[in-house]
């Protein structure tokens, strides 16, 4: 019994800590204590705190996590006593705009807050006279987001959709005039278009270190040691001020092919919404509108996969992605040498019960290690089972904690890959490429690997790459070998609709020749991701927020436009929690840093409180079972045109893909899909 397991497990935590000799060992076990799995497979709705009267758009703990604080679109900031769960302070902030963010004051004893909002202020507030200590007036937009850090309870950092990232000291007042602005300290304007800065954040163990996010793929992560306060225009050239440390985006935006040419209708746009770091500083969380969400190394460098052709025949990887830590391999190139396989093996996956057929990865005769091995083998055999049912979602959830049980075996990513390449997620095509090349790092005799990267090129419309690859692999067939002739068949047939021009072309900030030479280059070299998180719906609002679940970050979720509040495992990216949040929309989500309780809210005028609750008292939680359609749903909407979304509101049936890639039939939204009108 798994919950039993769990269970024990926790039973068994709380028995070290009364054994642990040294603070260092009892903080490591209350860390592990704070977020487990036995916990998060518990959690439910415990109450609701009522008091705003507009959508509550942000949330913060204090860092003693007896209160929390909201803010609204009715100008108000609610400090609430969550001992009681009460309204304890009611604070009218003096905006004349929706709240966008809300910090409070370090080292203050939870007795001074700011906000900023969508007149373009931030303010500065003292929560006991309940008086405004101090404006800021000097963004020329919105101001999106506020950073603190605790070292420094001194400074705040603001992002404003006028393309500024401004610094402002408490202890000085500062009125702002003229064209330059002294507590200004980045400017992206040189991106291409008009930039908007809408998120930041700044990283609470490595302090120098700060990320925003702007109205494009790429996350910028600067030192602000090196940034210069009231000359901003120095970060326009990273000749001149190298402070950009270097950029992060999901390598299949950032390859230059795709940049005018994307599966994406002209409408989708792709932005960043929220930047947050791990709680050890030692990852980037982000959420990116119109796509998934994605963890990003800060200790490891990840470049997405590009490849060097130096003849026709031979293809070698120039930069690879990282595989964990301790089973990196020799990036040597590899012997493109096939076996013969049947004709149909390309889109199938390895049933063999043998893992070390195709694997040659060592196997250590540990207890523990055997343990693992059995158990990816079974959930490796689970996998297959949901493969050849064409429960895609399933088959993923299933291979992925296999590969987090047991990292070296060639034949989960392999198997992974086909699955991806048959549920064709937005990112699913570059992620079964990514597989498909560790799946050779661990075994070069990885037959069907091969196949399914030539497969993974050609879905990505990377054909010289592809031709390359297939003519290596067909060289080592018999002539007429039925496999080269359905790969063959599929270049032809992606190249034929190339021709037709059935792409669609954008601009979301991506490189074009007004932009400078050192931007290109960085864009270009943009770090790739490490995790990808799938299943939440992030559309129409861009203040939507993703967030690290425990002290050790153990879990990850993020809210949705379907109102749902999506969990995932961090370590296997399973998708482990979906919560009923919102009637519509679930914007923000934040965790306790001192307990075991969750706070979000979104459209609705109330702040949601879950915690871990008895099993038989499991209120607004969506049953695995349905994850798939849920997830499945979202994907389909994810591009919906916005007039057509809007005609949905008004309850008009509006046919559409439905998302599954094995199912060419154009379907309707049943009348129990709508969302709720929203009053205009």
């Amino acid at each position: 019994n798994k919950m039993a397991t769990d269970y024990s497990s926790v039973q068994n935590a709380v028995y070290q800590r009364q054994l642990a000799s040294t603070p260092e060992e009892h903080l490591a076990v209350h860390r592990s204590l704070h977020c487990s799995s036995a916990l998060i497979n518990r959690i439910a709705l415990e109450t609701t705190l009522e008091g705003h009267n507009g959508c509550v758009n942000c949330l913060e703990w204090s860092a003693d996590g007896q209160f929390l604080v909201s803010g609204s679109d009715d100008l108000h900031a609610l400090l609430w006593d969550i001992d009681h769960r009460k309204e304890a302070t009611r604070l009218y902030t003096g905006h004349t705009g929706n709240i966008f963010s809300v910090k409070f004051v370090p080292d203050t004893n939870n007795c001074q807050l700011l906000s900023c909002a969508d007149d373009r202020q931030v303010r500065y507030h003292d929560l006991v006279a309940k008086k405004t200590l101090n404006v800021w007036s000097c963004s020329r937009a919105r101001v999106k987001r506020l950073a603190t850090v605790n070292t420094e309870p001194h400074l705040v950092w603001s992002a404003s959709e006028d393309g500024i990232v401004r610094q402002y000291d408490l202890r000085h007042p500062h009125t702002c005039g003229g064209s330059e602005c002294r507590n200004a300290i980045i400017d992206v304007h040189h991106i291409s278009g008009e930039p908007q800065c809408k998120c930041i954040d700044v990283n609470q163990v490595r302090t120098e270190v700060l990320a925003i996010g702007c109205n494009d793929p790429y996350v910028r992560l600067y030192d602000r040691r090196i940034l210069s306060p009231g000359n901003p225009q120095l970060t326009r050239n990273m000749s001149s001020c190298p402070s950009c440390m270097y950029y992060v985006a999901p390598g299949h935006i950032t390859d230059s092919r795709n940049l005018q040419r994307t599966s994406k209708p002209p409408y989708s746009t792709t932005s960043v919404t929220y930047v947050n770091f791990s709680p050890d500083g030692t990852e980037l969380l982000v959420n990116m509108s119109d796509e998934q969400l994605y963890l990003y190394s800060l200790v490891s460098e990840v470049n997405p996969i590009r490849y060097d052709i130096h003849k026709a025949d031979v293809v070698q990887p120039s930069r690879r992605h990282i595989l964990p830590v301790s089973y990196q391999m020799n990036g040597q190139k590899r012997n493109q040498a096939a076996s013969l396989l049947p004709s149909d093996q390309e889109n199938q996956i390895d049933m063999c019960e043998d893992t070390n057929e195709h694997s040659l990865a060592p196997q250590r005769s540990t207890s523990k290690s055997s343990r693992s091995a059995t158990v990816a083998q079974i959930l490796r055999k689970q996998g297959n089972d949901c493969y050849k049912a064409k429960r895609y979602f399933d088959a993923v959830q299933k291979y992925s904690e296999a590969i987090s049980v047991n990292p070296t075996e060639s034949i989960l990513y392999a198997n992974r890959a086909a699955a991806f390449l048959a549920r064709k997620w937005e990112g699913d095509i570059y992620d079964a490429l990514r597989d498909c090349e560790t799946a050779v790092d661990l075994d070069p005799s990885n037959v069907k690997a091969e196949m399914r990267r030539i497969t993974s090129l050609a879905e990505l419309e990377w054909t010289v790459e592809a031709q390359s690859f297939f003519e290596a692999f067909s060289h080592s067939k018999p002539k007429g070998s039925t496999d080269v002739q359905n790969i063959k068949a599929k270049m032809d047939n992606i190249l034929k609709q190339r021709g037709t021009g059935n792409g669609h072309s954008r601009d979301s900030g991506l490189p074009s020749s007004s932009l400078q030479a050192w931007e290109k280059v960085t864009r270009e070299k943009s770090r790739d991701f490490t995790k990808r998180f799938c299943g939440h719906w992030n559309a129409h609002t861009d203040i939507k927020e993703a967030s690290f679940l425990g002290q050790n970050g153990a879990y990850v979720a993020a809210g949705s436009d379907d109102g749902n509040v999506f969990i995932w495992e961090k370590k296997s990216s399973k998708l482990v929690r979906i919560l009923k949040g919102d009637s519509q929309i679930v914007n923000c989500i934040q965790w306790n840093p001192c307990r075991s309780l969750m706070a979000t809210s979104g459209i609705e005028h109330i702040v949601r409180l879950w915690q871990p609750k008895g099993l038989h008292n499991q209120e607004q939680v969506i049953p695995e079972g349905d994850f798939a359609d849920v997830c499945k749903k979202n994907q389909s909407l994810m591009h919906v045109n916005p007039y057509a979304y809007m005609l949905m509101h008004m309850g008009y049936r509006i046919p559409f893909r439905d998302g599954d890639p094995d199912n060419n039939e154009r379907e309707e939204i049943q009348d129990n899909q709508f969302m709720g009108c929203r009053q205009s």
